[in-house]
């Protein structure tokens, strides 16, 4: 009774906060506030580090205060608002397995209008995030947007000697003054995944993401267009006597392996599903990074709407990635590439846009589909790209929806990329279009349908499967 006491005579927090304190005991009308256990921290532009408690209704101001407030395992929330200044950048983990997320990272509105702004300069070099003090897996970001970061290397984060996971982020107008305009990873096997990379800038190497001293990182179902950099516009992978190699898959990558610089001995492991097309943003000049669909789309400005495009990265991503509250419209086969895959405003693709089991992401589900299978076969483990039912293997449940999309093609891509002329039929006119290029090699070359780089065997055997359709 003593401890009972001692616990009723802490400060309390009102009961309809319930659902924020979770495995609190409940005492009369209020729920008992255990100050040093918290697992959720809020923090708002309108709070205070001197006297808030890190509850909904006294919040921390800054959010390096809420992330050494916090206690493992738990997560530090900033309410949706722009947040700079001291505190709100450079922000260090400390070596915590914590996770610093928008209030609903599931939900494309809040990612968006939780900004980290880290109004860097070159006179002024400021990033969001330094990852340092030998942070895993357990330590995570998600659903943040960051912007204006400046730095010499990881002009938004910084992965040195560290390891976290990034999830449902978007990095734009964030600038190295060397490598690694959006992060820059040291030793370090990061996992970024639903990320959207744009308009970021490496003075050096590697716009988007740069891999350094025997890094290992992931990168998957994410988007890296138009970003800059004299080598690797979009990545690069350095360190000839430290090499280092950067999992791709299920990512659109503007200018396909041709925009990755990768230094002697580094390796990129190039994955089924990754993709070199325009991926249709619905205002990419105001950074509104939502995906163009002809079905639905979400747009800050105007709520669901129809656009003028479907986005090549609907559905795109791993078959074996978990769906999240994409999955509560039940249009979506697949996650969506990009910041918006898994939240409840991802963009809805049309009847049968993309098929489950077409692991290449080339429109048809071919033999080439099932030889990416059958070396899945019996594997376990977590996005596994056969795992079709996401149950954590690949097995005779995953081969029987294979089975079911055998030999069909999803109306989206095959025979329309096929059609060289868009004369909405293919023929022998598209023909002579591979047969002109035949053997040629380099980005983006018409007939290119698997936009492996040239042209060969394997393009003609896609385009012979929509011959005269």
């Amino acid at each position: 009774m003593d401890i009972v006491d001692q616990i009723v005579n802490l400060p309390k927090v009102p009961p309809q906060y319930a659902n924020w304190l979770t495995d609190c005991p409940y005492y009369g009308n209020y729920w008992v506030y255990v100050y040093r256990q918290q697992v959720r921290v809020c923090v708002s532009p309108s709070g205070n580090d001197s006297t808030g408690l890190g509850s909904p209704d006294a919040p921390f101001k800054t959010i390096q205060k809420a992330i050494d407030e916090v206690n493992e395992p738990g997560h530090v929330v900033p309410v949706p608002a722009t947040y700079t200044g001291t505190g709100n950048v450079d922000l260090d983990f400390r070596g915590k397995a914590i996770t610093v997320r928008a209030i609903e990272p599931y939900d494309f509105d809040t990612a968006t209008t939780t900004v980290i702004n880290c109004q860097g300069s070159s006179a002024n070099n400021r990033r969001a995030f330094n990852f340092h003090s030998g942070e895993d897996v357990n330590s995570v970001v998600k659903g943040l947007t960051i912007i204006n970061g400046y730095q010499a290397s990881g002009g938004a984060i910084l992965c040195q000697n560290s390891s976290p996971t990034i999830k449902n982020c978007t990095f734009t107008n964030n600038t190295a003054s060397i490598f690694g305009g959006g992060i820059y990873c040291y030793d370090s096997n990061a996992v970024i995944s639903n990320c959207t990379f744009s308009k970021n800038t490496a003075l050096s190497k590697g716009g988007a993401l740069f891999c350094d001293y025997y890094s290992s990182a992931t990168l998957g179902n994410s988007i890296l267009w138009n970003n800059i950099a004299p080598s690797g516009h979009e990545i690069a992978l350095a360190g000839s006597s430290t090499p280092s190699s950067l999992k791709v898959l299920y990512n659109n990558v503007d200018g396909n392996r041709t925009e990755i610089y990768t230094e002697a001995n580094c390796q990129i492991v190039w994955g089924p599903g990754n993709l070199d097309i325009d991926p249709c943003f619905v205002n990419p000049d105001s950074n509104n990074y939502s995906l163009q669909s002809r079905i639905w789309q979400w747009d800050d400005a105007n709520g669901w709407n129809e656009g003028k495009n479907n986005s090549p990265c609907i559905d795109a991503g791993n078959p074996g990635s978990d769906l999240g509250n994409e999955g509560i419209i039940t249009a979506n086969v697949r996650i969506n590439m990009g910041a918006a895959g898994g939240t409840v405003k991802a963009s809805l693709p049309p009847d049968e846009w993309r098929l489950l089991a077409d692991i290449d992401n080339d429109g048809i589900t071919n033999n080439i589909d099932f030889a990416w299978f059958a070396g899945y076969w019996l594997a376990k483990g977590s996005e596994l790209p056969a795992d079709l039912d996401r149950n954590g293997s690949v097995d005779i449940s995953d081969l029987k929806l294979f089975s079911d999309d055998w030999m069909r093609m999803g109306n989206t891509r095959l025979a329309d990329k096929a059609d060289f002329n868009f004369d909405d039929i293919v023929n022998f006119r598209d023909f002579s279009v591979l047969a002109g290029e035949w053997q040629k090699s380099g980005t983006r070359q018409t007939s290119d349908l698997n936009g492996d780089g040239i042209i060969n065997i394997d393009d003609l055997d896609l385009f012979t499967q929509v011959w005269l359709q």
